[in-house]
């Protein structure tokens, strides 16, 4: 640490003449850069939802992050007591889980119409045209002047702005980083961030904000993790001259995702029967369901694959003649229908779906193939067929 003079005095002794005059006004002081953050013998404390461990010498932290079904707590990992930000039901009264988890549902609206509270929702007698209500899972669309009830999928949340049942955008309470100088940190609607600037003198790193050290001292400092989103802070020259710099470490690239099938009205694919290449395909697994949730679009066509019940990290053949995994299903919306009539409109008869690879969330990833012959859930008789489904996806 080093001390500047805080001020100076001018004197006027004659005409045209001055004399300069140091003043005992004190001292200011400039901080040198930090050289660790915390001691390898500190308890794990808590950055968000991630429980950091302290390594390196103080200068990186190990992170775990406890997921969207628990809480971090004094350096722990804790089971929420209901999930964040859930709309119940108790009587005519919505209730809410605090968006943290940490303690019981509490009353936010009574219901005063004749539905009462459906879902989490007052559902409402009447209602105009396109209008959208929603619940934590479930959707609430008015149909002909009828408010009708759609459930989401797993992987999915209600949206107002979406008119119903959207793609999950994000795990609620991931985090990563924006830039250099913001975290970013998922809602528990699971559809948006929520931008939260570090303090000064502190960067972006693998989500979580924390002192940026001397590159004099510390060549490679930051957070080491596998389950976070990652970015890297910009070098910043300050008085001492010495220039904060990100770590380099925290640089990572990804796998593309893959997720493709041939959907055919055939057993046999004609020649027209291209396959359907999905874009931005999402892998995701509930613990409290135990089902592992593989779905895409590419347009108006959807696939969605549901294998369950299994455990975490089970790999190996699912077929419906051999009854694994009894409440897995294939779905299909090839574009032809009203989706808010019809979520559906293809349902599996008969599946053949193998799992190579079941890996970590947030750095694992999820590999497999699949077929099925589709029954339509509208007529019940016509059938389809998807071929060659094959799948590679970063787990979230």
């Amino acid at each position: 640490m080093r001390s500047l003079p805080r001020c100076f005095a001018f004197v006027w002794l004659t005409a045209g003449v001055f004399a300069l005059l140091l003043g005992a006004c004190g001292s200011e002081t400039s901080t040198a850069p930090a050289t660790s953050f915390c001691k390898e013998s500190d308890k794990p404390v808590c950055k968000g939802n991630y429980v950091a461990t302290c390594i390196n010498a103080g200068t990186d932290y190990k992170l775990q992050f406890c997921g969207e079904n628990n809480r971090c707590e004094a350096g722990e990992c804790k089971p929420v007591v209901c999930p964040r930000g859930q709309l119940t039901c108790s009587g005519k009264n919505v209730m809410k889980c605090p968006d943290d988890g940490a303690s019981e549902p509490v009353k936010v609206q009574t219901c005063t119409t004749m539905a009462g509270c459906v879902g989490g929702v007052c559902k409402p007698n009447t209602c105009k045209k396109d209008d959208v209500v929603c619940g934590s899972s479930t959707s609430f669309i008015c149909q002909n002047g009828v408010v009708t009830e759609s459930p989401c999928a797993s992987n999915q949340s209600c949206s107002v702005a979406g008119k119903g049942c959207v793609a999950q955008a994000c795990t609620p309470t991931q985090a990563k980083c924006k830039d250099a100088k913001t975290a970013q940190v998922c809602n528990v609607d699971a559809l948006s961030w929520t931008d939260q600037v570090c303090p000064s003198g502190q960067g972006c790193f693998d989500g979580v904000c924390h002192p940026i050290l001397s590159s004099k001292t510390v060549a490679d400092a930051g957070s080491t993790t596998k389950d976070t989103a990652t970015g890297t802070a910009d070098g910043v020259v300050i008085s001492t001259g010495d220039t904060l710099v990100g770590p380099q470490k925290d640089v990572q690239f990804s796998k593309a995702d893959e997720f493709s099938v041939t959907f055919s009205k055939t057993k046999t694919p004609g020649a027209d029967d291209k396959p359907i290449i999905f874009d931005m395909p999402s892998a995701s697994y509930s613990k409290f369901t135990q089902i592992l949730t593989v779905s895409g679009d590419k347009d108006l066509f959807k696939v969605e694959i549901q294998i369950g019940k299994i455990e975490e990290y089970a790999t190996g053949p699912f077929t419906q003649v051999d009854g694994q995994a009894a409440d897995s299903v294939i779905m299909v919306n090839d574009g032809s229908n009203d989706q808010t009539q019809v979520q559906w409109i293809w349902k599996s008869a008969d599946y053949d779906m193998e799992l190579t690879e079941f890996g970590e969330i947030n750095s694992g990833r999820i590999i497999g193939s699949f077929s099925a012959e589709l029954i339509n859930t509208v007529d019940k008789t016509t059938k389809a067929w998807l071929v060659g489904g094959k799948f590679d996806i970063q787990r979230y």
